[in-house]
């Protein structure tokens, strides 16, 4: 018998990895900068691959957003301005990311994306992705359709963000 595709192995334990590396994740480091950014903490092919469970990928972003809510409980009370959002990108979650702003000006213009290279079209409030996938979070929720035009290739993704914006 062929074997068309190989199976993913080690899925508990790269998840665990992963999970652990999240846990480590430590924020306020770079309070001087205009922002401070954490990347997924794993291989790209693991949490990106097709292979890869999607209860695997739920735990993931269940976790991503867990994360992001411990650092807003943790935020020092002597920044000026800060800010914790958290974005999950679909479908590549390993582009996913946890962002601190530290500067009020870059944070009113991360949300300006209407350049010929890239374009934010706003998903309606009535979409949610953590009600579909089931995870629980107190954090508001806004989501956007990203629209990447580079030369002859044009990439969609959609973007959730959670955590200090407006909903």
């Amino acid at each position: 018998m062929i074997r068309r595709h190989k199976k993913q192995r080690g899925q508990k334990r790269k998840l665990a990895q992963l999970l652990k590396n999240i846990e480590n994740i430590e924020a306020y480091s770079k309070t001087g900068e205009r922002y401070e950014h954490f990347l997924v903490p794993c291989f790209q092919g693991f949490i990106n691959s097709k292979k890869t469970n999607i209860r695997i990928k739920r735990e993931f972003c269940k976790k991503w957003i867990e994360s992001t809510e411990k650092i807003i409980q943790e935020k020092p009370s002597t920044l000026a301005f800060c800010k914790v959002v958290c974005l999950i990108c679909i479908p590549s979650l390993w582009d996913s990311q946890i962002i601190i702003f530290y500067k009020k000006e870059y944070y009113d213009s991360f949300w300006k994306r209407e350049g010929p290279e890239q374009v934010w079209e706003r998903i309606p409030n009535s979409s949610s992705f953590v009600d579909e996938h089931g995870i629980k979070t107190h954090l508001n929720e806004v989501g956007y359709l990203e629209t990447i035009e580079d030369e002859d290739i044009s990439t969609r993704s959609t973007l959730w963000f959670y955590g200090e914006i407006d909903g």
